[in-house]
């Protein structure tokens, strides 16, 4: 009985303490389950990133092949997101067809570049020409962390951007700029900014003279325009004549002619040429040679025509004296009007029985100049450079492991770039780095040897859309012919 009563008081006894407690806000279950939880994590609130990504770098067409490179500027309350948080940019490739159907081609990762805080995205555009999606995604790529937490649920995708573009075929074979039992050689080829190439090269054995043609399809096909013959204008462009187009869209040319003269000439229609000055070289000529050469002319070779960034004009050509024809030295002039030139000027050579070679010129797009050429017997390419185009100091002595030859200087894809031919065949590349060097030169093109028929071969210029261009002389079928052979991209370091 005793024990009946016992139980009853400490039941009523509970009853009332729980009771109190609850009136005074005393634990319930919830309370219960904190003081079980206790020293246990609590789940964070899913605070999710304002995630932005801005692109840059894709075009809205590339040739088959071509490199695509893109950066990706991904932004999470304003700062990078980088790998090293765990994120990942990744990129799908998808074939639209003709009915507008996609099928996946290519799925893959970029990289993070520390330096520049930006993803790296690169790839080569398709074999064959189509039409591409490609869609770019952001998301966190691991279970914890910073990168997880603020994620949130749906953390494999937290920017996404689609973007169409068009891969279109190039010309992978050379095509015939000239075909004739005629001998032809190759001398100049440049890119106008309509989008028309030029080429210019010599004709015939006999009565030699300068042809002038122009593809307006990317070199796919050539149609002779003009002629420049040795009746009206002396033996210009003999090997050596140089194109040029001036910031008022002048088509110039620049070469030999006559025996001892550059001449300057301008197109006035598709079919007419005209001359504008002449530079006479004569009074160098040399009349003590001997018995066997009793008179020596001036030896002359051109270089490049450049208009600076105050509207004049710079004329580089390479020069030696009737009396010393071993003595090609780098020179220059200026003309405000193509018609008065300056006295020459001497930048480079020594003028003791050592010829140098391959001289070019550049206007950079900052308005400065870059001014390159071969010293004699030597496996290098010296660079100049003035802020003017007038006073020029070395920037650089490029070595290229062997006798350079072909050597061109152009801005190619907002760059600007520097070729030359070597080793029986080889074509290089090299470009102007952020330290305003040019980088080692890489191999980009293999050409056989018998392409090129002469040390100024091949030429290259940038095309219209943005891959490059080259005409070289072949003998082919008993005959030699110019050609030309779209290279692609042709990037450094592949080939």
């Amino acid at each position: 009985m005793f024990s009946n009563v016992y139980t009853s008081m400490r039941l009523a006894y509970l009853g009332v303490a729980l009771s109190l407690l609850s009136a005074c806000g005393g634990s319930s279950n919830d309370d219960v389950d904190d003081i079980n939880n206790a020293g246990k994590e609590k789940p964070p609130a899913e605070v999710k990133y304002d995630v932005t990504g801005v692109v840059e770098g894709l075009k809205a067409k590339y040739s088959t092949n071509e490199l695509v490179n893109i950066d990706v500027n991904l932004l999470g309350d304003d700062k990078p997101l980088s790998s090293k948080d765990g994120w990942l940019v990744k990129y799908k490739l998808y074939q639209i067809s003709s009915a507008g159907g996609e099928q996946l081609i290519d799925e893959r990762g970029g990289m993070f570049d520390q330096q520049s805080q930006r993803w790296k995205i690169s790839f080569s555009a398709s074999e064959s020409a189509m039409n591409v999606q490609l869609k770019l995604q952001a998301g966190c790529s691991v279970t914890s962390g910073l990168c997880a937490d603020k994620a949130g649920s749906n953390k494999d995708k937290q920017w996404e951007q689609t973007f169409e573009y068009s891969v279109n075929a190039v010309v992978e074979h050379r095509v015939n700029i000239t075909n004739t039992t005629e001998y032809s050689g190759a001398t100049s080829l440049i890119s106008l900014e309509n989008g028309d190439l030029v080429a210019l090269y010599n004709h015939g054995l006999s009565d030699t003279h300068s042809r002038v043609s122009i593809s307006s399809d990317n070199g796919q096909s050539w149609v002779q325009t003009s002629s420049l013959n040795v009746e009206t204008l002396g033996d210009f462009a003999i090997e050596t004549g140089k194109l040029f187009e001036d910031k008022s869209g002048n088509l110039l040319a620049v070469g030999n002619c006559n025996e001892s003269s550059l001449c300057i000439l301008k197109s006035d229609s598709e079919s007419l040429w005209s001359k504008v000055s002449e530079i006479d070289f004569s009074n160098y000529d040399s009349c003590d040679g001997g018995v066997d050469f009793p008179c020596s002319n001036a030896r002359l070779v051109p270089g490049s025509l450049i208009q600076l960034k105050n509207g004049k004009y710079m004329l580089s050509y390479l020069f030696a004296p009737g009396a010393n024809s071993a003595e090609l030295d780098v020179y220059i002039r200026i003309s405000d009007d193509l018609v008065n030139w300056s006295e020459e000027k001497r930048v480079a050579g020594n003028g003791f029985d050592r010829s140098e070679s391959n001289v070019n010129a550049i206007a950079l797009p900052d308005g400065r100049v870059l001014l390159s050429y071969t010293p004699f017997d030597s496996e290098l390419i010296t660079i100049l450079i003035s802020n003017d185009g007038e006073n020029f100091e070395t920037l650089q002595k490029l070595n290229t492991a062997s006798i350079p030859r072909s050597v061109s200087l152009i801005n190619h894809n907002g760059s600007t770039r520097l070729f030359y031919s070597a080793d029986y065949g080889n074509f290089y590349s090299s470009s102007l780095g952020e330290a305003e060097l040019f980088t080692k030169p890489q191999l980009i093109k293999e050409f056989d040897y018998s392409d090129i028929r002469t040390s100024d071969e091949p030429l290259v210029t940038d095309l219209i859309d943005g891959t490059l261009g080259v005409i070289y002389t072949k003998k082919l079928n008993e005959q030699h012919d110019v050609f030309f052979e779209n290279l692609g991209a042709a990037r450094e370091g592949v080939h």
